[in-house]
């Protein structure tokens, strides 16, 4: 995909400094007058303009968000599922839904072509994923931590339309 990056405001306010800048190569910190701010890049993937607002809910849900103590969507949650996602958007599928933990991790899901895909962000370069075909009833689980190229495959075979 040939996405082209710009700087934007990005996720919650409230976010401990210092960030490991390390960890997210691209991501700016800085303090502004009323408290944090973290600028991240966005890139210009149809699928991150649509979930640019989604993002910014989740992490900026209230403690307790769930009536359970539930925790907003963290920010390294957040900040790793946006460059994921724009490494694996493919032109023909819709943007997935974000679906927010409790423990502040995030769920990336979607339910099309007679594909399931589910993809827990459980932090950077911690992720937990699921596919599951109803045409054949076979799932899979997988556990990543480095290399993604596996959901980008989900993915494209979820583009194609199965009768």
């Amino acid at each position: 995909m040939n996405a082209v990056a710009h700087s934007t405001f990005a996720f919650q306010e409230q976010l401990p400094l210092p960030i490991e800048l390390e960890k997210f190569n691209q991501i700016l910190a800085f303090t502004s007058p009323n408290g944090h701010n973290v600028r991240v890049n966005a890139w210009s993937s149809s699928w991150y303009k649509k979930l640019q607002t989604r993002f910014n809910e989740i992490t900026s849900l209230p403690l307790g968000w769930d009536g359970y103590g539930g925790r907003p969507v963290s920010f390294t949650c957040a900040a790793f599922a946006a460059k994921l996602l724009e490494r694996i958007s493919i032109d023909g599928i819709s943007e997935p839904a974000l679906v927010p933990g409790g423990d502040g991790t995030l769920q990336i899901e979607w339910h099309r072509n007679k594909y399931d895909i589910e993809i827990d962000i459980l932090g950077a370069n911690r992720v937990k994923a699921m596919r599951y075909d109803h045409s054949t009833s076979k799932e899979e689980i997988i556990e990543l931590d480095v290399d993604f190229t596996i959901l980008k495959n989900w993915i494209a075979d979820m583009a194609t339309v199965r009768i």
